[in-house]
């Protein structure tokens, strides 16, 4: 497997990576200024609540929480895939993540949400008008889990982290940024969000990201997905004629929007990779994110594109993917 990493660790040096075109700069935090610092915990409490009711459906979220700390703490809460209208949030592997994280002193929220579009598909015969409804419908779940950890568990989320997987992702991408549900999203969260990491994730206009809103993001995608374009394309590759041809933006370009502003992100390329890096990260990467949120809550500015080799694919036009 061959790894080539894109990296700067100086205040003021920036260079120009050759692979991406993009000014590439960081800055190191000096461990004795460090605000935040992981510490290892062999326990872990979980407590499960039902926060919200959506359609006599009873939503629940899972709090996981290192044992005995008191201190403040980063929240990250996270969202499960399966395209809007299957999935769980207690599967193995996120129940794994979120006791990973916990014991490195994160709380994680890990929640339900109301499938949308249950009992229907998220393929090209789904019209893109509903694809974008049910972002909208989580959205609107988020906020509401955000409400309740707030107001009836009076907890502290002023460092907050959302995370989500392929569905859960577009979520995460979506929620704070807009289309519709940023307006609803804002009205009824007042939390201002940390950072972002979305696995095999687009969203739908990546101009909505401006200096002004940009988050610190982690992105993680393989450049072969069939399903979520890592580059910009309609979703599953649809016939731009077919109902369910939305165009969505995948990590690449959402990267390539952020560098440009000069806002902090990362993303982890998996030339070759398909959809399965959507779930990847949570059972692989759980030091790479814990680094990211470290460097994020010690306000780290860091522009980073790693690119790491998989499976044989059609590679497409990525000149860093190149075999």
């Amino acid at each position: 497997m061959r790894a080539l990493t894109i990296f700067v660790a100086s205040l003021i040096v920036s260079f120009l990576a050759c692979s991406d075109g993009i000014a590439t700069s960081t800055a190191t935090i000096d461990e004795s200024e460090a605000k935040w610092t992981p510490v290892y915990n062999d326990s872990v409490t979980v407590t499960t609540y039902l926060y919200f009711m959506r359609k006599e459906v009873d939503m629940y979220l899972d709090v996981h929480e290192p044992a005995d700390s008191n201190e403040l703490k980063p929240t990250v809460i996270f969202i499960h895939g399966g395209g809007f209208f299957t999935g769980t949030r207690k599967e193995d592997n996120i129940e794994h993540f979120c006791d990973s994280l916990a014991r490195n002193g994160i709380r994680v929220v890990n929640m339900d949400y109301f499938l949308y579009l249950k009992g229907q598909s998220f393929h090209c015969d789904q019209p893109s008008e509903n694809k974008m409804k049910a972002f909208d419908s989580v959205s609107a779940d988020l906020s509401m889990a955000i409400k309740f950890l707030k107001e009836d568990l009076n907890l502290d989320l002023s460092s907050l982290f959302i995370a989500g997987s392929s569905a859960g992702a577009e979520v995460v991408l979506h929620a704070p940024y807009g289309y519709k549900s940023r307006s609803e999203f804002a009205a009824q969260d007042k939390t201002e969000i940390k950072g972002l990491l979305a696995f095999a994730g687009a969203m739908i206009d990546t101009s909505l990201v401006t200096k002004d809103n940009a988050i610190p993001t982690m992105l993680f995608h393989g450049s072969c997905d069939p399903l979520v374009p890592y580059g910009s394309d309609t979703h599953h590759y649809c016939p731009e004629k077919t109902v369910g041809a939305l165009m969505l933006h995948g990590s690449y370009s959402i990267f390539q929007r952020m560098a440009a502003l000069d806002q902090t992100v990362r993303l982890v390329t998996h030339c070759g990779a398909k959809h399965s890096i959507a779930s990847k990260p949570i059972e692989n990467d759980i030091q790479d994110i814990l680094d990211f949120i470290t460097r994020v809550q010690n306000d780290e500015h860091f522009i980073e594109h790693e690119v790491r080799e998989s499976a044989d694919c059609k590679y497409g036009d990525w000149e860093f993917c190149a075999p």
